[in-house]
């Protein structure tokens, strides 16, 4: 009878737990399988387990996708399928796909050159914090308003952790660098290269 209860409770526990969260025990497994096999550069492994879980709404493993096909790691590079799965991340508040949206749009990258879309995904990004979003939307608010196409709207005051301030030159190695270690989620390797 113990063993029933502590199963019972057991059982319980890991029920609420995927309830708070959100996301299925399942979900988390085969995400980090993924993201393992991705840092060590084995994209095949990374692909198998993060599409199913994407196609299931996961924005994390769909983000991850959006990378992969626009980087071309390990599926053919195709900016039109990098974008359907950034979108799908972004829709879910996903900010990092919210900002390469905003920057495909801006410079037309697998979609038409679009500024005011760009706007719209970068003030939402920048609204959550991301400090490159919100360089990247002042300097294009610059240039609309040279051209008098000038947007409406402004994002919203965020203060994260000082990147902003770090960005110190978008065209130095140190800003790409920093800029491609930020894609993947390597935030550490990001604010060492920024600093």
């Amino acid at each position: 009878m113990k063993h029933l209860t502590a199963i019972f409770c057991l059982t319980l526990t890991l029920l609420f737990g995927a309830c708070v969260t959100k996301t299925p025990i399942k979900y988390s497994v085969d995400f980090h399988k993924g993201l393992t096999a991705y840092t060590s550069g084995d994209y095949a492994t990374a692909l198998r387990e993060w599409e199913p879980i994407a196609k299931q709404g996961n924005a994390d493993a769909q983000y991850n996708l959006g990378m992969m096909y626009d980087k071309g790691q390990g599926v053919p590079q195709n900016k039109k399928t990098a974008v359907k799965w950034y979108t799908l991340a972004a829709e879910q508040g996903d900010y990092d796909a919210q900002y390469n949206l905003g920057l495909m749009y801006e410079i037309g990258r697998g979609v038409p050159q679009n500024k005011k879309t760009a706007v719209k995904w970068y003030t939402r990004a920048a609204g959550k914090g991301h400090a490159i979003a919100k360089y990247r939307f002042k300097g294009l608010q610059k240039d609309m308003a040279k051209t008098n196409n000038a947007p409406t709207v402004t994002a919203k005051k965020s203060s994260p952790p000082s990147l902003l301030g770090s960005v110190r030159n978008s065209e130095s190695a140190d800003f790409q660098k920093g800029h491609d270690a930020y894609t993947i989620r390597d935030y550490a390797t990001a604010l060492r290269e920024w600093e």
